[in-house]
């Protein structure tokens, strides 16, 4: 799901829990 890269701060999958964090799609981004 690399829609989830471009949605950044949406809860899609659970992985960003934080939505404020910048770092947050660059952890999405190795995940998928």
């Amino acid at each position: 799901k690399h829609t989830v890269v471009q949605r950044v701060g949406v809860k899609q999958d659970g992985q960003t829990d934080r939505p404020s964090d910048p770092n947050g799609r660059m952890r999405i981004r190795s995940l998928h």
